[in-house]
Parts: structure tokens; sequence; C-alpha cells
């Protein structure tokens, strides 16, 4: 390795394309542009979703934004790509849901309502937007998506209540870290290292099963050294078992983004309800397939007559498949040495997690 520049290899396997399809109706009207992408023709993918503006007006218009600001942001067109991405956000924050539809698509199909997109792809939304303001330098401007980020993973904190949510992302906290380090703001960045350390160890190894990266821990070292937090830089470097570790400070440093993959596709599965009057004006919902049995209170007579009147009650749900990952690991060489990239996030296990957490809940 040279000695003027170090390497920091900081993303590992990190699923690219969040949006790119949904339930059978919503993916065929992005059919052709998701086909193109895949193949990586981006020109004529861009042209396909020319041609289909009128997508920016329909229940899908959130796919529409997020994959137009996601492939301009690979065409390195990164303002115009933040202008796209910065509507998908304020869609995220004006949607209200119109509940009749809402419930009308768990009854028939989920594409019956709007699209208002998953958590975790709003959460992306802002992820890219910060990317791109990072490759055009600015980032103040960047650092303002990831607070954003935060706020949205606090609104997810108080949205769900089992101990086992996904209500902080580490990944946000350690790119707040490189940003600042890269302004050379160094006691900010070790409090947001020390804060990625602290979800990676916490919430991430217990429910993705991911460790810390490597690269994490010589971030949380060097910063702490920078800062003068002297008694905190012998502390770390016990526990991370690194007694030996001599910061640097090199003239530059590299760091490797790796986007990897693409996110899961959602496709939808059903459960048929046999209905059964109770007493007390309650009605069974049951399905002795599945062992589910949900009584439900129904205190108005003429929706009791109208349950009443069913035999059957089909509900619809959304259901991820996962896309394998093509490659599996990878390597930065840099004067004949290898530095491994490290997995520093998994959308695919976020998303599922994710989605389990809004199934429970609703």
């Amino acid at each position: 390795m040279s000695g003027k520049i170090k390497v920091s290899v900081m993303i590992g396997f990190f699923t690219l394309l969040c949006c790119a399809c949904t339930n059978t109706n919503y993916y065929q009207k992005h059919y052709s542009f998701n086909q193109l992408f895949e193949q990586g023709d981006l020109q004529n993918a861009l042209t396909s979703l020319n041609k289909n503006d009128q997508l920016a007006n329909s229940k899908s218009k959130f796919i529409f934004y997020v994959n137009k600001g996601l492939l301009l942001s690979v065409l390195g067109k990164y303002a115009e790509s933040n202008a796209f991405f910065e509507k998908a956000f304020l869609f995220g924050e004006d949607y209200r849901i119109n509940y009749v539809n809402e419930m009308a698509s768990y009854l028939t199909n989920p594409t019956i309502t709007l699209y208002r997109g998953e958590d975790h792809e709003h959460l992306m939304v802002l992820y890219f937007k910060a990317i791109n303001y990072l490759k055009m330098n600015q980032p103040e401007e960047a650092l303002v998506e990831c607070r954003r980020l935060n706020i949205r993973l606090q609104q997810l904190s108080d949205k769900y209540t089992s101990e086992n949510k996904y209500q902080r992302d580490a990944f946000v906290h350690n790119l707040m870290g490189i940003i600042y380090q890269s302004s050379k703001d160094y006691n900010n960045a070790f409090i947001a290292y020390r804060n990625a350390l602290a979800v990676y160890e916490d919430d991430y190894a217990r429910l993705f099963h991911m460790k810390v990266p490597e690269q994490l821990k010589k971030d949380v070292l060097n910063t702490a050294y920078r800062t003068g937090f002297y008694d905190e830089f012998e502390y770390y470097k016990t526990q991370f078992g690194m007694e030996d570790y001599i910061p640097s400070l090199p003239e530059a440093e590299l760091v490797f983004f790796w986007h990897n993959g693409l996110g899961p596709i959602k496709d939808e599965w059903s459960v048929n309800f046999a209905i059964m009057k109770q007493a007390n004006n309650t009605i069974m919902f049951s399905n002795d397939a599945l062992g589910l049995q949900f009584p439900f209170y129904v205190e108005d007579e003429n929706q009791r007559n109208s349950l009443n009147n069913l035999e059957v009650f089909r509900v619809a749900f959304p259901l991820y498949v996962e896309r394998p990952l093509y490659f599996h690991e990878g390597n930065i060489v840099l004067d004949s040495i290898h530095y491994p990239v490290e997995l520093a996030e998994d959308i695919n296990k976020i998303a599922f997690h994710s989605l389990r957490e809004r199934m429970v809940l609703e």
C-alpha cells in the first residue's frame, strides 16, 4: 500500500435497486425499465421511463420517481437524480392513507390502492440523495439527508412496538462519520462512528446476524486519537483486541462503496377465511389449515348483517421474493495487496424484517 494513501473499504453486499418491482400489476407497468436496467442497457432504460412518464401520475408514482432517480444517479446526472428522489421523499411525507382503499386492497388485490412504498424504500431514497451530494462535493447537503434518515428512523421507532423492530440504522451513522471525517471534523466523526458501532453490536447482531466491519473499528480508533480522546482510544483498542494498533493520518483516503445485487421482488399471497357467527355480536374469521382464528366484534347491526351474508373472506398480503446475488465477495487491489470489501448493510434482510413488522401491525 502506498505510504500516502490509505484504502478504506466500507461497503460490502448492499442491494441496489430497492424499488424495482412490486406486486404483479406494478411490476408489469415497469417491466420494460426493469428488464433493460438489469441488462445494463441504461440509455434505453431511461428512454423507456421517459416514454412512460404518465406513470408519474399513476398509483405507482413512487416507484417511477425512485426508478428515475436511481437511473439518473447511475448515469452521473446527480442533480437531476436528486430532483426525482426529492419527489419520492415528499410523496412519503405528504401521503395520507385512504383507509377505504387500503381495506379493499387486503380483501382483493394490493394494487387497488396507491403504492406508498415500504419503510426501507423511503430510507434508501435519502441514502442515495446523500451519496449524490457527496459525488457533487456537497458534504453539508449530504449530512442534511443523513439527518432526515435519522428522523425517519425515529418515526419507525414510534410506529412499531415490537422489541425486535428495525429502528436504528448502523450504516446511516457510519455514513455520517465518513462525511464528517472527510471535512476533518473528527469529533463529530467519532460520535457517529461510535453510534454505528453500538447499533452493529446490538441491533444488527441480534436482528440480522451481522458483525462489526473491521474498517469501522479502525475509524473509531483513528478519530478518537485525532480528537484527543486518548482514554476512549485505549478502551476501544482493548475492546477490539487491537492493542498494537497505531493510528495514522494519511494524505488521502479512498472510501469505496460497492452496491451489489438487486433488492427483492414484491409479490403477494392470499389467505381464505371461513366466517362464522358467534355470540355477543362477534364474527369469527378462521383458517383451519393455517391454524388462524380472529374474533371480530361488530357493534353496528348493518355491518354485522353484511358480514353474516359472507361465507368466505379472502385477504391478500404482500410477499417478498429474494433475488440471489451473483457476486458474493470482492477485493480492492492496490500495489498487489488485496483488501476484501466488508458487509456494512444488507437491504434484503432489512426489507424482509420491515415487511414482517408492518404486517404484524396491520
